[in-house]
Order: structure tokens, then C-alpha cells, then sequence
């Protein structure tokens, strides 16, 4: 059964499997989230990302590394960003190619273009309670003040 902990902390301090991070076509992000991974593990996930171009909105990228870094998580899940696409569905579609890929435990920032936390949080309990074998032990949603962490821990108490 998949446990969901909801933590305020830097996302590239939490130990887990995969790192959840938007990123725009291009293929390079900046600020917020691309500036701790990067501070932490250099270019090796970003790179992973320019061999995968061009970049199709909605498209997602594992990127695993396999050389040791400072910080705590093993690979990242890029999504590309797409327009007008909600955060339930967003969710929801990293939710599954994370348990594609055999992801134990997932960080997901709520500070990396995540704009409501009520649809995330639904994302969350539906991916729960639809996938009960999932892959997915833990599901660590990282915020960046107490407020969102309230907000959260509310939304998610039940789950």
C-alpha cells in the first residue's frame, strides 16, 4: 500500500527514487527546482533530456544516473510542460509512468509550476485508491512553506 507523506524541505534533500520536475520544450529549465538539481548533481539529468529532443508537450523522460551525486534522490522524471493541462492530470500521468518504471518512492515539489494543491492531492488519493499493488511505497509531496503543508496534510489525512 502506497504511503503518502507530505514534508517542508528542498526536493533535492529528500530521499527518494525519483525527483518529479516540469520542463519546458526546449529542454532546459530554469530556476526553482532545475537550479537545486543542478547545484546538487551537475548537468547529468539535464543532458539525459537534450538526447530525448526534440521535446513534445506532455512527454515524459526518466533519467536515471548511475554516478554518485549530493543529492539524496537516484533519477528524475522530467514532464514537458503542456499548456493547459491540469494538475489532477498532470498527477496522475507522472503517478503512472513512475509505477512504469518501478518507482518505489517519488518526491513531488509542489513549488515546480504546481498550481493547485487540492487537484494534486486528488491525483494522489485516486492514483491510491485505483492502483492498491502499485510500485509506488511512498509518495513524498515536498512544499515550501507551512501553509501549503497544512493545506495538504488536510486534503490528504484520509488517504
Amino acid at each position: 500500500m502506497t504511503k503518502i507523506k507530505v514534508v517542508e524541505a528542498l526536493a533535492t534533500e529528500i530521499r527518494a527514487d525519483a525527483l518529479v520536475a516540469t520542463i519546458d520544450p526546449s529542454g532546459w529549465g530554469v530556476g526553482g527546482i532545475h537550479d537545486q538539481i543542478m547545484s546538487v548533481s551537475g548537468n547529468v539529468f539535464h543532458l539525459q533530456v537534450l538526447d530525448n529532443m526534440p521535446l513534445i508537450s506532455g512527454q515524459m523522460i526518466f533519467c536515471p544516473c548511475y554516478i554518485p551525486h549530493k543529492g539524496r534522490y537516484n533519477s528524475v522524471i522530467f514532464f514537458v510542460d503542456q499548456v493547459g493541462k491540469s494538475t489532477y492530470d498532470v498527477i496522475t500521468e507522472v503517478l503512472d509512468f513512475a509505477a512504469i518504471h518501478k518507482v518505489k518512492s517519488l518526491a513531488i515539489p509542489t513549488y515546480d509550476k504546481i498550481g493547485d494543491l487540492g487537484l494534486l492531492a486528488k491525483a494522489i488519493a485516486d492514483f491510491k485508491s485505483t492502483n492498491p499493488s502499485s510500485s509506488i511505497e511512498q509518495i513524498i509531496v515536498v512544499v515550501s512553506n507551512k501553509n501549503d503543508k497544512y493545506l495538504l496534510d488536510d486534503e490528504l489525512w484520509l488517504v
